[in-house]
């Protein structure tokens, strides 16, 4: 794994924790708390698109040289 990988993943874990736990608090408060769960959500999508695209890079290389 590379660094660009490594950051990605422990914000992608980062975010994941911070997401369950306004998913929690969400529970028991108003329409605020599912804006910023709803926020947290979407970064945790990008997170994990980013690091698919980067892990989907090294197989689309070697593809080519073939």
């Amino acid at each position: 794994m590379n660094d660009e990988m490594m950051r990605l993943f422990f914000r992608l874990e980062y975010a994941v924790q911070t997401m369950r736990r306004r998913q929690k608090t969400a529970k028991k408060h108003g329409k605020e708390w599912q804006l910023l769960l709803a926020d947290e959500e979407a970064m945790v999508d990008d997170l994990l698109l980013r690091l698919e695209a980067l892990l989907e890079k090294p197989r689309q290389e070697a593809g080519s040289g073939v």
